[in-house]
């Protein structure tokens, strides 16, 4: 499963926080891409312009399978990381809802969480 996580950005400073930060989470894309069928794709794309709680589905007509997820509120380099690995598991979540690759996925995003967090 491919997962794909970009930034919609209003705020300048936080397309720059989000383009720094986002390399720490290379390892953990890496390992999601051995689970589950090669053909899979999530998109995860993170804003400011929606406050924290908000998650949105976006229909796709390629087969993807694609969220929006607020960011607003998030200041720190820290709480933005944290919210970049908890939308990638709410995504996967999502996606894979009935699936027991599921559970692999999501316990690779816990395992990874601490050393995404500390690195």
């Amino acid at each position: 499963m491919k997962i794909s996580l970009s930034v919609i950005a209003d705020n300048r400073r936080f397309y720059k926080v989000f383009a720094r930060l986002r390399p720490k989470l290379d390892g953990l894309l890496r390992e999601l891409m051995q689970l589950g069928d090669e053909t899979e794709t999530v998109l995860v794309s993170l804003t400011d312009v929606r406050e924290k709680n908000h998650l949105e589905i976006i229909p796709n007509r390629n087969g993807f399978f694609q969220v929006v997820v607020g960011a607003s509120g998030c200041v720190s380099d820290e709480e933005i990381l944290q919210h970049m690995l908890d939308s990638v598991g709410k995504a996967i979540a999502l996606y894979k809802r009935d699936n027991p690759e599921a559970q692999l996925a999501l316990s690779a995003v816990d395992r990874w969480e601490p050393l995404v967090l500390r690195g």
